[in-house]
């Protein structure tokens, strides 16, 4: 940034001498607030309060060279934005040198580094993202250009992963409306659309130049293909990488989670200690109306909870309608800090609304303790389920890392059915070559299934109704098959490439003889 806005220092015309100006400023404020956040300073919004800040801070560390050439930029800043006064380019030429000297002294004194020797990663908070981008800009100086390109482009894919990861992507788990496998093409080009619909998506959030991505998709494509990137291709994707990257980094430090999280957890509904909630206070009552219907609506204060806010909020809600289904006038939701809005006809007496609501916190009461039975009842499933197979895998070779299992839907039993689940710790090549490998051994030993297995990732679901001695004998002959399949495709590549050394080789040899001395 400094050097380009000294590059445009050198620019006579009115516009390059206004955007010099500007340009300049920013790095010195830039430079500013990075060093006081540095040094754990809230930075002042007044310029000189914030010099002050920093002279103060660093004391006889930092002598302040270029300080007064920087506060003169400033200065006639406010008077180029807002009146159009621009300064003598010669006076602009002396400036863009102090503010070099500002910008570096403060620099060394308040980070420890010289200027000459930072890095675009410096900005970067996470520490695998700086890595990447400090990599990509090392190779870039020493001039491997491709190096740096490629590196650069694993750190936007590390960056929106970790974007995904937060709940941000417009990408689809499902891998599509037509699911991760269609059978016919047109589904698959229409998953393939969506898809593209979904990266737009996603790297639009944190740039201001969609351009710039499909640029650098371009440009990854041609290098794989024809001509290499250059160092002004690298230079470019490095640029806009540390841009989405910073971007994303500030959003998530505007909107923490923590912050999220203490707020809902101040809206929960009071604790008092005294057994046998939750205790009813009556807060307002209000007249309503909606296009259908009228009424009044109360509003009571819950505390003690048999359960967290979240799930008594569910338990109320199926508790309100099930009095709707059984002929009981009115309505309920429960809200942020235990509050409960009944709403009921205009005519009903307070005698029948706490009734109403006395009844509506009892059926509340028998939900949960359905709902608990519930999960209690599929916890024992799963353990049931799962057992059998833990067991037999215990004194197998194969590498398992965790063995589970889910319980069929009572409500759709043929479309999630029930299946046990063994993740095997393997490496990737592995786990390409796996789930082919099952399903050959599967035919060939001719394993009876309900369903078909399903290989994802080094996770692996069957039907239950397997043996577990079969399922042991299965998963160890697919991995076998797996690592053969393997080195095989590693064996052929090999051969490939011998073939193609000899070929050339025998080319040049072919040339040299033919070639008239």
């Amino acid at each position: 940034m400094l050097r380009d806005a000294q590059a445009r220092a050198g620019d006579r015309s009115v516009l390059g001498q206004h955007l010099a100006v500007v340009a300049l400023d920013g790095v010195a404020e830039l430079a500013m607030h990075l060093c006081a956040y540095e040094l754990s300073l809230q930075p002042a919004r007044e310029w000189l309060k914030l010099l002050k800040q920093l002279r103060d801070e660093l004391g006889s560390k930092w002598d302040g060279a270029g300080a007064q050439g920087a506060d003169e930029l400033h200065r006639s800043r406010n008077l180029v934005q807002h009146a159009g006064v621009l300064p003598h380019p010669d006076q602009l030429a002396r400036w863009a040198a102090d503010v070099e000297r500002f910008v570096r002294g403060l620099t060394s004194a308040a980070l420890g580094i010289d200027l000459a020797h930072a890095t675009s990663g410096l900005a970067i908070k996470d520490t695998e993202l700086r890595r990447l981008i400090d990599e990509a800009e090392g190779l870039l100086l020493a001039g491997d250009a491709p190096g740096a390109f490629a590196l650069t482009c694993n750190a936007l894919d590390a960056a929106r992963r970790a974007w995904s990861s937060r709940g941000g992507s417009a990408d689809d788990p499902f891998g599509g409306p037509f699911g991760r496998s269609p059978q016919f093409d047109e589904f698959r080009q229409a998953n393939a659309a969506f898809q593209e619909v979904y990266d737009r998506l996603d790297v639009a959030t944190f740039t201001s130049d969609l351009g710039e991505w499909i640029w650098l998709r371009q440009q990854l494509e041609e290098s794989r293909k024809r001509s290499p990137p250059t160092a002004e291709d690298a230079q470019r994707a490095l640029a806009f990488v540390v841009g989405w990257i910073l971007r994303y980094e500030s959003y998530v430090t505007r909107y923490p989670e923590e912050r999220w999280r203490a707020w809902r957890d101040s809206q929960r509904a009071p604790t008092t200690g005294v057994p046998g909630g939750p205790h009813i206070t009556v807060l307002d009552v209000q007249p309503w109306r909606a296009t259908q219907a009228s009424g009044v609506e109360w509003t009571f204060a819950l505390s003690d909870l048999p359960a967290p806010d979240d799930i008594f909020s569910w338990a109320v809600s199926v508790a309100s309608g099930d009095l709707r289904s059984a002929g009981e006038a009115g309505s309920a939701y429960l809200g942020l800090r235990g509050e409960l809005k009944v709403r009921v006809p205009p005519d009903t007496t307070e005698t029948r609304v706490l009734a109403i609501v006395r009844n509506l916190l009892a059926d509340a009461g028998i939900a949960l303790r359905r709902r608990d039975e519930r999960l209690r009842q599929e916890e024992e499933d799963i353990a049931a389920l799962a057992a059998p197979f833990a067991s037999a895998l215990k004194g197998s070779a194969l590498p398992v890392n965790a063995i589970s299992a889910r319980v069929a839907d009572p409500k759709h039993p043929q479309r999630s059915p029930a299946a046990v689940s063994v993740e095997l710790e393997l490496d990737d090549a592995l786990n390409r070559e796996l789930p082919e490998a099952l399903s050959i051994v599967a035919n060939e030993i001719g394993l009876a299934m309900t369903s078909p297995p399903m290989a994802w990732g080094g996770t692996v679901w069957f039907a239950p109704e397997l043996s577990p001695e079969s399922v042991v004998r299965w998963l160890s002959l697919g991995l076998e098959r797996a690592r053969a399949a393997g080195e095989e495709r590693e064996r052929v590549a090999a051969e490939g490439e011998q073939r193609r050394i000899a070929t050339l080789a025998s080319m040049r040899r072919l040339l040299e003889i033919q070639e008239p001395q």
